[in-house]
């Protein structure tokens, strides 16, 4: 008797163990595919150039690649507003380096 109850645990800690790693598996899965893929949440690319340096490829995006998943419809307007005009860039005449304060004429 002590022998069937002891081949039944080791059979529900196998099938235990077994759940475990596939449920491991699959939150790894979409952790990668969450945070990991180089898509924002439309199917875009989130990276806007490639550097090489020395031998190894930089990629950058102007913001984080997480926007698009922290308020998808802010992203989605910023997105708009930036691809429809390009007068706000910044010339070297207005940029501060974060110590001194621009000073304006007039």
């Amino acid at each position: 008797m002590n022998n069937y109850f002891t081949h039944n645990s080791d059979v529900y800690i196998a099938n235990h163990n077994e759940k475990f790693k596939q449920y491991e598996a699959d939150y790894t899965r979409r952790l990668m595919a969450k945070y990991f893929t180089k898509k924002d949440l439309y199917g875009g690319n989130i990276f806007d150039e490639n550097i090489t340096i020395d031998d190894e490829l930089i990629k950058s995006s102007r913001g984080p690649c997480t926007r698009s998943y922290a308020d998808p419809v802010k992203a989605f307007e910023e997105d708009q507003s930036s691809s429809d005009s390009q007068t706000n860039t910044e010339t070297p005449s207005n940029i501060t380096n974060g110590k001194h304060q621009i000073k304006k004429i007039g």
